[in-house]
């Protein structure tokens, strides 16, 4: 499995690898159900792009590399790209840097998906508040985010109960 990453990734592969064990830095896995949907694997603190997953081709290898880069400048860069998906908006929403979470917010691809994984995030509250905004968000959605943040304390997640109760997709069934 490690010469197949060395092959896809090259020296890329070696900065994701901790130096006492060999082991791959796994990092939060409190984003597990966000990296089974999206394709990405906890990395250094913040999501990137799975070195087993193999490029759909070279626009998209570009995408995923400018997402991956260290200066949140050249991640919003990438989502402004042709080629950039619904998965790459996903991944942007992964990202610690509020810029990028807003311009995939604001991305033609966004869709159904991304929302979804997006909703998965337990840390990621004032986006997932403005996306409930988007006129593709249904009860899926809310359910996912409900479940998301009910385990977290009221006062935590009043702000989001709020807008969860006062969302037009919701019905007496949901929660």
């Amino acid at each position: 499995v490690r010469d197949l990453a060395q092959q896809h990734w090259g020296p890329k592969f070696e900065a994701m690898v901790h130096k006492d064990d060999g082991g791959l830095d796994i990092g939060n896995m409190n984003t597990a159900n966000f990296v089974h949907q999206g394709r990405l694997v906890p990395h250094q603190g913040r999501l990137a792009p799975d070195p087993f997953r193999k490029a759909e081709g070279n626009e998209s290898d570009e995408v995923e590399k400018m997402l991956s880069h260290p200066d949140p400048v050249e991640r919003r860069l990438a989502l402004k790209l042709g080629s950039a998906t619904e998965d790459h908006v996903g991944q942007a929403f992964a990202d610690d840097d509020d810029s990028v979470q807003e311009a995939a917010l604001h991305h033609p691809a966004l869709g159904h998906e991304a929302l979804l994984s997006l909703m998965q995030l337990p840390d990621r509250d004032q986006i997932q508040l403005k996306a409930l905004h988007h006129p593709a968000v249904h009860r899926e959605h809310l359910a996912s985010l409900y479940h998301t943040h009910k385990n977290r304390s009221p006062e935590e997640i009043q702000d989001i109960v709020h807008a969860i109760s006062h969302h037009p997709a919701l019905d007496g069934h949901l929660i």
